[in-house]
C-alpha cells in the first residue's frame, strides 16, 4: 500500500469517527481536474471504505465515451467491515477532440447480502489540449452534418497553402540568392527546396487523418508511414547537402590542402555516403519495431565470419582506402600494368576495383585494386605529362654526318608538340658504327604524353622526306661477301 493511498485511508477514518453510531460506505477524493493532450493516458486513484458492522460488495461503473479507453483492473471486490481499498481507473484520450473540455463520473454502488445500501460518485474534468497549429486553421464554415469530414477540409486546406507559400518563398529566395557571390547559398536552397514542401504535405495529410476517430491500431499504421516516409526525406536531404555541398567544395578547394588532406576527401566521399544511407536505414528499421542493438550485435559477429568468408573482398576494399590515401594511382593519370603493354587512363578509384579505360583498345576494364596495390604499375602521368622520346634512323657511311645531325635537329624544332627549351633541348647521338649503317638517335621531349605517337609518325615522315631532299641514303641492310682464291 502506498503512502497516498495511506494518507487517503487515513482521512476516511478520522472523518468517519463522527459516524461510527451510523455506518457508512464512502469514497475519496471525490474530484479529479486533468489536463491532456491528444492520445495521452492518465490515472484516477481514489479509496473506498467500508464503514458498516457488515461486509459490502462494491462495483465501479464506468462511462463509455466514443473515441476514450477508459479501464479498471479491479472495479469490483468485497470489504470487510471497517477496510479499505484502493481503486485505479485508466484514461486514454483519443487522438483528436472536438471538444475542449470533458465531463466523467465515475459512480461506485455498495451493496450487502440484500440490496443497495449506498452509491457515490467521482467527477473528473479533462481539459483537451488544443492542437499545436489548431488555432491557425482557416475554420471554414462546412455544413455540421459533414462532421469530421469539416475539420479534416479545414486542417488539409490549412496545409496545402502552407505548402503553396513555403514553394513560392523557396522559389524567391533562390532568385534573391544568385546576385550572391558565393555558390554555396543556391546549393542548399535547391537541395531543400523540393524536400521541404514535401514534408510539409506530407504533414498536412498526416494531422488531417488524425482528425477522424480512427482505431488505435490504425492510427500506428499512419504514424508508422509518417515517420518512414520523414526518415527517407530527412535521409535525402543529408546525402544531398554531403554530396553537392561539402565534397563538392572539397575537391573544389583541394588544391589548397596538403598531400594527405586531398587524398582523404575520395575516401570520406565513399565513406560518408555509406554511413548516411546506413543510418537511415537502421533508423527505419527502428521505426518498425527493430531492436537496433541486438541488429548491429550481430552485425559485428556477421562481420567477423564474412571477413574471414571474403578475403579477397576485404583486401580489395582495404586496397582502395589504401591507393586513394597514397595517391600512387589517381583518376586521369595513364598507367601501364607489369606484364602488359597497353596504355590506359584511369577513369575511378572504387573501393572494390578501379576502372580503366584502354587508349587504343576503346574499352574499359576493371582491376580487382588488390592487383594494383600489389604490383608493379608505371605511371606515365608522373612526375608531370612530358615524355622522353627517342628516334633511332640510319644512314649509309657516304653520308655527311653533320648534315644528317642538322636535319634531324630541324625536323625536331618544326614539330610543335616538341619542347625546345633548356633541358627539354632536342639533342642526337652519334650512338654506333652499324654493319652497314650510321646509327643515329634523336631524343626529344613531348608536352603530352598522349601526343607521343602523333608525334613519332610525324617526324619519321619528315625526317624521310628531307633526307631525300638532301641526297640523304637511308640504306638497305646488307652483307659484303669476299671470296678467298
Amino acid at each position: 500500500m502506498n503512502l497516498r493511498f495511506s494518507l487517503l485511508v487515513a482521512i476516511i477514518v478520522l472523518s468517519s469517527v463522527a459516524f461510527i453510531g451510523q455506518g457508512n460506505a464512502q469514497v475519496s477524493p471525490k474530484n479529479f481536474e486533468k489536463t491532456v493532450s491528444g492520445g495521452e493516458s492518465f490515472s484516477v486513484n481514489f479509496a473506498v471504505f467500508n464503514d458498516r458492522n457488515e461486509s459490502l460488495f462494491y462495483s465501479v461503473i464506468l462511462p463509455s465515451y466514443d473515441g476514450w479507453v477508459i479501464k479498471s483492473e479491479q472495479p469490483s471486490g468485497i470489504l470487510k467491515p471497517g477496510s479499505a481499498r484502493e481503486v485505479i481507473v485508466d484514461f486514454v484520450a483519443p487522438r483528436v477532440s472536438t471538444k475542449k473540455d470533458w465531463h466523467f463520473t465515475l459512480v461506485v454502488d455498495f451493496y450487502n447480502s440484500t440490496k443497495l445500501v449506498e452509491s457515490a460518485s467521482i467527477d473528473v474534468i479533462v481539459h483537451f489540449k488544443v492542437h499545436l497549429f489548431e488555432s491557425f486553421y482557416f475554420h471554414i464554415p462546412f455544413p455540421e452534418e459533414w462532421g469530421y469530414w469539416g475539420n479534416f477540409l479545414n486542417a488539409l486546406i490549412f496545409w496545402a497553402v502552407i505548402g503553396f507559400v513555403v514553394y513560392v518563398v523557396f522559389a524567391m529566395l533562390k532568385r534573391a540568392v544568385k546576385l550572391t557571390k558565393t555558390k554555396v547559398d543556391d546549393a542548399l536552397l535547391s537541395i531543400l527546396h523540393t524536400p521541404v514542401v514535401l514534408w510539409i504535405v506530407l504533414y498536412g495529410i498526416y494531422s488531417s487523418v488524425l482528425l477522424f476517430p480512427l482505431p488505435t491500431d490504425f492510427i500506428s499504421y499512419v504514424y508508422l508511414i509518417y515517420n518512414v516516409l520523414t526518415i527517407l526525406i530527412v535521409t535525402w536531404i543529408m546525402y544531398r547537402i554531403y554530396r553537392d555541398l561539402i565534397i563538392h567544395y572539397a575537391f573544389r578547394f583541394r588544391n589548397k590542402m596538403g598531400r594527405m588532406e586531398s587524398a582523404m576527401i575520395s575516401a570520406l566521399e565513399k565513406v560518408g555516403i555509406v554511413t548516411i544511407l546506413g543510418l537511415g536505414g537502421i533508423m527505419i528499421l527502428q521505426a518498425f519495431g527493430v531492436d537496433v542493438t541486438v541488429l548491429l550485435a550481430s552485425m559485428g559477429v556477421l562481420g567477423i565470419i564474412l571477413g574471414f568468408a571474403a578475403q579477397d573482398t576485404m583486401a580489395n576494399f582495404f586496397s582502395g582506402i589504401h591507393i586513394l590515401l597514397d595517391r600512387s594511382v589517381e583518376v586521369g593519370d595513364y598507367i601501364i600494368l607489369e606484364n602488359d603493354e597497353k596504355v590506359y587512363k584511369v577513369r575511378d578509384v572504387g573501393l572494390r576495383s578501379t576502372k580503366l579505360y584502354d587508349i587504343f583498345g576503346n574499352t574499359i576494364i576493371y582491376i580487382p585494386n588488390n592487383i594494383i596495390a600489389n604490383h608493379k604499375i608505371t605511371n606515365l602521368t608522373r612526375p608531370d605529362t612530358k615524355l622522353e622520346l627517342r628516334i633511332d634512323v640510319g644512314v649509309s657511311y657516304n653520308s655527311d654526318i653533320k648534315k644528317v645531325r642538322e636535319t634531324l635537329l630541324e625536323v625536331a624544332q618544326e614539330n610543335p608538340h616538341v619542347l625546345k627549351e633548356g633541358k627539354y633541348t632536342p639533342n642526337v647521338v652519334f650512338r654506333e658504327f652499324g654493319d652497314s649503317s650510321l646509327n643515329f638517335t634523336l631524343y626529344i621531349w613531348v608536352d603530352n604524353l598522349v601526343n607521343q605517337w602523333i608525334v613519332m609518325s610525324s617526324i619519321r615522315e619528315k625526317i624521310v622526306e628531307k633526307f631525300r631532299e638532301r641526297k640523304i641514303e637511308i640504306p638497305y641492310p646488307q652483307v659484303d661477301i669476299h671470296i678467298k682464291r
